[in-house]
């Protein structure tokens, strides 16, 4: 009995192995948790600068939109390029990849992310338990970097409805252009298809969906000037500063 006890518990600690790590998930998520309502909270009192959200689909030119926004003095977090500093430079995200897509996945401070999107492709809910990790963590630097403003401020993010960054917002601008501009603007950039960018926009989530969830939709069709779209978007967060 005892031996059966034993060899139970070894295959439940193997079968649980990744979870090892659950008490520094749990650690980004609670005070990410916290910091949600914190800011709701704050975002209500006076004299505190709101934190809004930027997203769009990919070819919607939100990142030529968050350009725009810093030539204007105002502070925008970069979640993707934040979120990849994060899984090189914070030790606890980095244990955690590494237990679920293997000690080599990193090559010194690079992560080899061809084979983190092989195996994602090959195991679907690996993408699952990477953004599980990732979203909380990137939630919690945010939440320390939003500290750090001393005015509006922006979060640029692709998911920014999927990873629950919205959360933290007062409210989110969502680039728009219509499809054919996003197709030929990503052909261009990416160096692609036709048929593999329409691929990547079914992926993601509907642009109707984004307009229906945000406060501002800015066209971005290249017929306005970037300068009017951002100046459209600092007069609408304006009205929440008070």
């Amino acid at each position: 009995m005892n031996k059966g006890r034993r060899k139970h518990s070894t295959m439940n600690a193997k079968k649980l192995a990744f979870d090892a790590f659950t008490p520094t998930h749990s650690f980004f998520t609670f005070h990410f948790s916290l910091f949600i309502v914190s800011l709701q909270t704050e975002s209500r009192a006076p004299n505190i600068m709101p934190l809004f959200g930027l997203t769009g689909g990919i070819g919607s030119g939100k990142s030529v939109i968050a350009e725009g926004l810093r030539r204007l003095g105002y502070a925008v977090y970069d979640s993707d390029r934040e979120a990849q500093r994060i899984m090189v430079e914070n030790p606890c995200v980095r244990s955690r990849i590494e237990l679920l897509f293997g000690s080599d996945i990193y090559t010194g401070n690079c992560l080899n992310r061809k084979e983190v999107a092989r195996q994602v492709f090959t195991e679907a809910d690996l993408l699952e338990r990477l953004n599980n990790i990732v979203h909380p963590a990137v939630g919690f630097d945010l939440s320390e970097w939003a500290k750090r403003q001393t005015g509006i401020c922006f979060v640029e993010s692709a998911i920014l409805f999927e990873s629950g960054l919205d959360r933290m917002c007062t409210t989110v601008v969502c680039v728009s252009a219509p499809l054919p501009v996003r197709i030929a603007r990503v052909v261009k950039r990416d160096h692609t298809t036709e048929a593999q960018v329409r691929a990547r926009i079914k992926s993601q989530m509907s642009e109707d969906e984004c307009v229906r969830r945000s406060g501002l939709t800015v066209i971005n069709d290249g017929q306005t000037e970037i300068s009017n779209l951002c100046l459209q978007i600092q007069n609408f967060c304006s009205t929440f500063a008070g």
